[in-house]
């Protein structure tokens, strides 16, 4: 079962800088996740569209120039992706998109990199976004994310595909994951903190979820492999 860190979800502005990625890489987790904004020309990579939450500050993302970001530590997703190994999986949540071409060429510039690969899912709620991406014909996997019980997993056609499922700890149950796994997916759930959730992971047969303690989750996982 894969252990993946959740990046930019506290609320404590250093899980939205660079230091964070650092500290997610030592922990000897498996991959780590974090979210994305396409948002007035840049990628920041944070979770909230305003920081005041994680930055005590009453400003919206989209507002930011390049002086404000490095201000509030706030990194961008060439910036992440270029310090992240390659042996890591590496799942981008597409949070939101203001300009569909932008965000577009900004992918398409991380292909011409050598940023992406089969190491990196780019995931989100959103499928329209991903159809977007996927007309790419990027060289990565796909997550579908949802946060409703089970209601049948969306159709696949020519303009959307996707490897993964995430389903919130909210909703996860076993036939949800068995439904998932016959399907031919991975069954992802997120976020999980607990000792008691880890073990239901185990029971369930999931095959990875997202914590924001991946080095307490690495530690217990180890003591039961």
């Amino acid at each position: 079962m894969l252990i993946l860190a959740h990046r930019g979800a506290s609320n404590i502005a250093l899980e939205n800088s660079m230091d964070a990625f650092r500290l997610a890489i030592s922990s000897g987790c498996d991959g780590i996740e974090f979210d994305v904004h396409f948002c007035n020309g840049q990628a920041l990579i944070i979770h909230d569209t305003n920081l005041l939450r994680t930055h005590n500050v009453n400003l919206d993302i989209a507002v930011l120039d390049e002086a404000l970001r490095a201000e509030y530590q706030i990194p961008t997703l060439t910036q992440v992706m270029a310090l992240l190994p390659p042996d890591l999986i590496i799942n981008i949540e597409v949070k939101s998109c203001d300009d569909v071409l932008f965000m577009q060429e900004y992918v398409s510039r991380l292909v011409t990199l050598g940023l992406l690969g089969p190491h990196v899912v780019i995931s989100s709620f959103d499928i329209n976004l991903l159809m977007h991406l996927q007309l790419l014909n990027l060289p990565v996997r796909w997550g579908w994310l949802t946060e409703e019980s089970q209601m049948g997993l969306p159709d696949e056609n020519g303009d959307f595909i996707y490897d993964i499922v995430g389903i919130s700890a909210e909703v996860v149950t076993e036939d949800y994951v068995k439904t998932i796994q016959q399907a031919g997916k991975l069954a992802w759930v997120f976020t999980l903190d607990q000792h008691t959730q880890w073990n239901n992971m185990l029971e369930l047969g999931v095959d990875g979820y997202f914590t924001n303690i991946p080095n307490d989750a690495v530690t217990w996982f180890n003591t039961r492999s």
